[in-house]
């Protein structure tokens, strides 16, 4: 199916072909532009935490959410002068029940890393198992903190959550809206798309409903 948008939309898109050229390298490399995909793909290179952030940041498109599970059954019996703090490892059962795709995730922050120490028995599993699975395990936990705000007796209170022995599949970057790289370029063609007015039945013209 074509569709003509008419002669002022042919002739700005005309105009922009004409003129139209590509970033230099130096202006694709201020950019850093990396999407949340490649980082979700990729299970083996660690996540660096926030202080690693402040010398090696990631894009600023870029944002956490984590798997975990931020409710609990600790009743809160006056209004907190503080906000609550709650710490506890991570457990599958508990933040991952079932499918992970249907997991909420919530925005966090990583803050420290620490590497899987395998013991004799896990060494000589994975030996067995070789030629089993090639999938690159991660060797990683983490620690992450989540702020998260509650409804309380129609008062609003956040709460710390700060949980240890996070596993990689539990991390999730996104991207922050309207931060794909088609929106990164000044120069990107934009026009208003107009429809002639020939291109609809004269019967479905000034309907009045």
């Amino acid at each position: 199916m074509l569709i003509n948008y008419g002669d002022e939309w042919q002739a700005a898109w005309d105009e922009h072909v004409q003129n139209w050229h590509p970033s230099n390298t130096e202006s694709l490399q201020s950019v850093q532009y990396e999407r949340a995909e490649a980082f979700n793909g990729d299970m083996t290179t660690p996540i660096r935490t926030m202080e690693e952030q402040i010398v090696d940041p990631y894009s600023s498109h870029i944002n956490f959410f984590c798997i975990a599970n931020v409710e609990h059954d600790s009743p809160y019996l006056f209004a907190p002068l503080t906000s609550p703090y709650f710490k506890r490892e991570w457990e599958k059962d508990v933040d991952m029940p079932g499918d992970s795709k249907d997991a909420k995730h919530l925005p966090c922050k990583v803050t420290l890393r620490y590497e899987i120490e395998d013991d004799d028995d896990d060494e000589e599993e994975e030996e067995v198992n070789e030629d089993a699975d090639q999938t690159p395990k991660h060797r990683f936990l983490y620690t992450i903190e989540l702020n998260v705000e509650k409804n309380f007796e129609v008062k609003i209170f956040s709460e710390n959550h700060v949980i240890t022995d996070v596993p990689r599949e539990a991390i999730i970057f996104k991207n922050l809206p309207y931060s794909d790289d088609i929106f990164l370029s000044k120069h990107a063609f934009r026009h208003v798309m107009k429809l002639p007015d020939d291109t609809f039945p004269k019967a479905w013209m000034n309907l009045i409903f």
